[in-house]
């Protein structure tokens, strides 16, 4: 037997390297394509292996996008930059946007709620006497708009921490 068809019987299985993979963390079905890929896996082994990892719930992209959302909702991040996350990462289209759906119905809060939250947790770092600074409002919608909230999620959140906070 040479080295080369020792290092052949060797080789994981492209099943047992993705369920090494995915022992690490969570990944989504295009990550775990790509990391088969450079690997060295054929297509074929590849859809085989992802195939059955589906089967097992061991892959689940609708899955990834719900967790994904719970995650980045408790940093403070806006639907628009949480789905341009999951684009990246490969789920796009009806998967995230059934998953955003499922998401809101459970966690209640809408984005304005989130980003006023986070509004004021900001504006309650800023050293001030009574109301708010118009600076530290522009600087807290521009720290919205980097975490992905819209852009009248934003207006509305500035329109009331500089209104109605210390009134």
């Amino acid at each position: 037997m040479t080295k080369k068809t020792e290092d052949r019987d060797k080789k994981r299985t492209a099943s047992e390297e993705a369920t090494r993979y995915l022992a690490r963390r969570m990944r989504t079905t295009a990550e775990t394509e790509q990391h088969l890929a450079e690997k060295g896996y054929s297509p074929e082994e590849i859809r085989e292996a992802v195939a059955l990892l589906t089967e097992l719930h061991y892959l689940d992209d609708a899955e990834y996008a719900r967790v994904f959302f719970a995650y980045s909702r408790e940093k403070y991040r806006g639907r628009l930059r949480i789905m341009r996350e999951l684009r990246e990462r490969g789920i796009g289209g009806e998967t995230a946007e059934f998953a955003w759906e499922d998401f809101m119905a459970e966690d209640g809060r809408s984005e304005e709620e989130v980003a006023l939250t986070f509004g004021r947790k900001a504006l309650a770092l800023t050293e001030h006497e009574g109301a708010p600074e118009r600076k530290d409002i522009v600087k807290i919608g521009k720290k919205l708009e980097q975490r992905g909230f819209s852009q009248d999620v934003i207006f509305r959140v500035m329109d009331k921490l500089g209104r109605t906070e210390f009134e």
